[in-house]
């Protein structure tokens, strides 16, 4: 349940541009609530409202603590509704890892509240020399999380798998498959979720630090911009046809972004469909699916344009059941 919170007003946000990261920041992404594991309550939590309407729900277990800065923080970031639903925590360095698991020098954490949650909590330590930073980069694993990119390939979770734009200009422009990852074992700095979380500090302006992997350019800032704007959600539809002999029957789309497809027709056995995915005005089928009868299934990752999706009657005509799936 979310926690109860007591309203305590408006925060003014902190302008980050120019603001210089000290350090990498030493996080963990623990897959579920250390606090929660050893049953202990949560602490006290406010609320506190950006001048966008959104609330900031954060608590400490520090008494007379003034939240209100690290709250400031967050109101700086560029973000949307869904600061509304992270919890932030704010303890003392020395308290972190009892929050969040790891060794003594871990500074911060991000919690999602489940595989693929979109709320979560996150830990930062007022007493942080980097805490803009810091805090920040974990509210970029927060904003990870509302966006299903690759998951589950590789290993990656909702929380660290980064948004679609972002992550196919980042593999254009720096090959990020061959020098980041998920899988066990990945160095730290080069997993795929704290490459996305640091791109997400460039994006609000904090300098200095830069990944091993490279710094983002403009066109990748640029591609995870728009995620944040124009989401992909995804699409799904379910369609029937009609389809003479020798002929086909096309379905247009249009991606504005990457897309995993997968579509399958069915029909007359005797009609002996064939499935077909094609430019717009192309000729050579990007996909295609002939085997005999008239059961047929195509999948292929396509790059943003326009598409036809083509049934092909081979031998006879006939009515037939499609669906069309864009993820």
């Amino acid at each position: 349940p979310w926690p109860a919170a007591r309203d305590v007003g408006r925060v003014e946000p902190v302008p980050l541009a120019g603001t210089r990261a000290l350090r990498p920041v030493r996080d963990v992404l623990p897959r579920s609530s250390v606090r929660a594991s050893r049953h202990a309550p949560p602490p006290p939590f406010q609320k506190l409202t950006d001048p966008h309407g959104h609330v900031i729900t954060i608590g400490t277990p520090i008494a007379g603590l003034d939240l209100a800065p690290v709250a400031a923080v967050l109101a700086g970031t560029i973000h949307g509704p869904e600061i509304a639903t992270v919890r932030v925590i704010v303890v003392s360095a020395a308290r972190v890892a009892r929050e969040c698991g790891g060794d003594e020098g871990v500074l911060a954490c991000y919690i999602p509240d489940g595989p693929r949650a979109t709320t979560g909590e996150m830990v930062v330590a007022h007493d942080d020399p980097d805490l803009r930073h810091s805090a920040v980069h974990e509210y970029g694993h927060h904003v990870d999380a509302q966006y299903a990119n690759i998951t589950p390939s590789g290993g990656c979770r909702r929380s660290n798998d980064g948004t679609r734009r972002w992550f196919f200009e980042r593999e254009r422009v720096t090959r990020i498959t061959r020098r980041a990852g998920c899988r066990s074992g990945t160095p730290y700095r080069r997993l795929l979720g704290e490459v996305f979380a640091e791109d997400y500090v460039a994006l609000n302006g904090i300098v200095d630090y830069v990944l091993p992997i490279g710094p983002p350019g403009a066109s990748v800032l640029a591609a995870l911009s728009a995620d944040l704007q124009q989401p992909f959600r995804g699409s799904a539809q379910a369609f029937t046809g009609l389809v003479r002999r020798r002929r086909a029957d096309t379905r247009q789309f249009h991606l504005d972004t990457h897309a995993f497809l997968s579509a399958v027709v069915s029909g007359s056995p005797r009609a002996d469909l064939d499935l077909f995915v094609f430019r717009r005005g192309g000729r050579r089928p990007l996909a295609a699916s002939t085997s005999d009868g008239s059961s047929e299934r195509v999948r292929r990752l396509l790059p943003p344009g326009d598409y036809d999706l083509a049934v092909f009657a081979a031998r006879a005509g006939g009515r037939y059941r499609a669906a069309l799936r864009l993820r």
